[in-house]
């Protein structure tokens, strides 16, 4: 269960901290 989150989660991640250095 846990990596079908993190497999979800990791874009989002990746989204908010690339917006970020934007």
């Amino acid at each position: 269960v846990w990596d079908l989150i993190l497999l979800y989660m990791h874009p989002i991640v990746l989204l908010m901290a690339f917006s970020r250095t934007w």
